[in-house]
């Protein structure tokens, strides 16, 4: 019997085998470090994970989409390793086990839209399925009809880039939720804010009121925004990735079996290592023999399927 990680493993080898065309065809990459890796492994593991419900669902299975609300170039320079591996549009496409019916790409940067809509060129297929979006964020999300009977949405904050309204809007669609949230940066935000010093206001629109100033650090902020979310999703659990770069990466979605996927992870996760974040960095780049340490067993998920 064929290892339960061998589909994933072939994909996203495809996927290595494929960045250095991604890479020739601008110089255009997002500046990336060292325990990025394991934020696009956690997407990879989810991505797989959930295509292969969604696309066997009845209602759901003809269409579901992949919405990147902070999409960038499409790759990723890990500045310590000197090496470019893809970024998460191509992650939600190589790791897809049936294709989403659509992409939804949203970039702020002119020059990032530019070289994520020519390395987007070189796959036929993904061309006909994405359409990308040059602006902000929030306005864009606004304004756009997601007319999808299901959805699997990346937030891939830098910091506050992304309100709560926006959020909102989202939660009040049938889909997943994948945050990252920069815990470790919104110290230091959390405290300029309380001395009144800079991005008060910014912290109203990122968590849609004044409730931060009821936080004593970004630990505790981190749990009001997970309780923001549970009143629209019966499930929220987050993995928090440690090391210089230290955030947290939050799943809020509809609780079901599944999510013993989420959590096999999150277990790992708990006992981090420089180790962890070069083997990811290795898979991504196609060096995956031991995948598996990564993940456990898919037997509940299986069973429900």
């Amino acid at each position: 019997m064929s290892n339960k990680y061998d589909w994933l493993k072939r994909n996203l080898e495809k996927l290595a085998t494929f960045t250095p065309q991604l890479s020739q065809v601008s110089n255009i990459h997002y500046d990336a470090h060292a325990w990025t890796p394991l934020k696009l492994i956690t997407l990879a593991h989810w991505v797989d994970v959930y295509t292969k419900i969604i696309s066997k669902h009845k209602e759901y299975g003809e269409d579901f989409w992949y919405i990147d609300l902070l999409a960038g170039p499409g790759t990723n320079f890990i500045k310590e390793a000197n090496t470019v591996i893809a970024g998460s549009p191509f992650i939600a496409y190589f790791c897809a086990r049936t294709p989403f019916t659509k992409y939804i790409f949203i970039e702020y940067d002119n020059e990032r839209v530019r070289a994520l809509e020519e390395r987007i060129n070189l796959i036929e297929d993904l061309r006909m399925r994405a359409t990308t979006y040059r602006g902000d964020c929030n306005k864009i999300i606004s304004a756009l009809n997601i007319t999808a009977k299901h959805f699997l949405a990346f937030i891939d904050c830098e910091g506050l880039d992304v309100s709560w309204k926006t959020c909102e809007k989202l939660l009040t669609k049938r889909g997943d939720i994948i945050i990252v949230f920069q815990t470790q940066s919104l110290r230091r935000t959390l405290g300029r804010a309380k001395r009144n010093l800079s991005d008060k206001e910014r912290m109203n629109e990122f968590l849609g009121d004044t409730s931060w100033r009821n936080a004593n650090n970004a630990d505790e902020l981190l749990k009001l925004y997970m309780r923001k979310l549970k009143k629209y999703r019966n499930y929220v659990g987050y993995v928090r990735i440690r090391g210089r770069y230290m955030y947290d990466i939050i799943l809020a979605c509809k609780k079901g079996p599944y999510i013993h996927a989420w959590e096999s992870l999150r277990k790992r996760y708990l006992k981090i290592t420089d180790k962890d974040a070069e083997l990811a960095l290795r898979i991504l780049k196609g060096e995956v023999t031991t995948i598996d340490k990564f993940f456990t067993s898919y037997t509940t998920l299986n069973k429900w399927i």
